[in-house]
């Protein structure tokens, strides 16, 4: 406080109200999610995937995993559908990932649980799954097409806590299984999934998954047993 005032700072309310008085005028309060997880297409059977990229990007169709990331599909109140800091828009009939506009929190998309049908409403079209290009695109809405319709499954966090030393043995013995399961669905298994899954182990500072520090942990051994085998062979 006396540096404060030697230095004479200035209040938080003045900074709101004399530096970042427009604030809220570029990043409004964004409307409650109505939506909130997997976007599964019916025909495929896939869910709506990111794939890793950054905008202008286009998105598409990867088998369901259930743990987020870049299948983690939101939908808000005001018709914003987006991957987490980013929206999924569309450019002539494709369907992409987008930096979304500065200033607002709405968008143009409309979700009919009956149908499942996901309407882009400027273009008074629907998203749907092309099997010819395999890909995502805006096409005239068929509610008998399983191509364009569309089922939201919420993802519950995998959590791992104990009351009692009965259960804390035995999140014990789940945690140290996954590594086996995560080896045995190979996910697990390349130099690649190295680099991978140590970004994953610097993004555990930031509250990334413990299973990506655990996928970092057996591909190093993997590795490790791989050079030793290869030196006695």
């Amino acid at each position: 406080l006396a540096l404060k005032e030697r230095m004479q700072c200035k209040s938080f309310q003045w900074y709101m109200d004399n530096v970042a008085y427009d604030v809220l005028d570029k990043y409004p309060m964004l409307p409650a999610n109505v939506k909130w997880g997997e976007l599964q297409n019916v025909g495929k059977e896939k869910c709506v995937d990111a794939l890793g990229r950054q905008p202008p990007a286009v998105i598409g169709l990867q088998q369901c995993h259930g743990q987020g990331h870049n299948q983690l599909i939101r939908l808000n109140g005001a018709g914003q559908l987006g991957v987490g800091e980013r929206c999924i828009e569309a450019y002539n009939s494709e369907i992409k990932l987008a930096f979304c506009r500065l200033g607002t929190v709405d968008g143009p998309w409309q979700y009919d649980e009956q149908s499942g049908t996901l309407l882009h409403r400027t273009h008074k079209k629907c998203m749907g799954y092309q099997p010819q290009t395999r890909q995502l695109a805006l096409m005239p809405c068929d509610i008998n097409n399983a191509y364009q319709s569309w089922k939201f499954k919420e993802i519950q966090p995998h959590c791992f806590f104990a009351e009692n030393e009965e259960e804390e043995g035995l999140v014990i013995v789940r945690l140290l299984s996954l590594p086996y399961e995560r080896f045995v669905r190979n996910i697990v298994k390349t130099e690649m999934d190295l680099f991978i899954a140590f970004g994953g182990l610097i993004g555990l500072f930031y509250g990334w998954s413990l299973l990506t520090t655990i996928d970092f942990l057996i591909t190093v051994c993997h590795l490790v047993i791989r050079f030793i085998s290869s030196i006695f062979n």
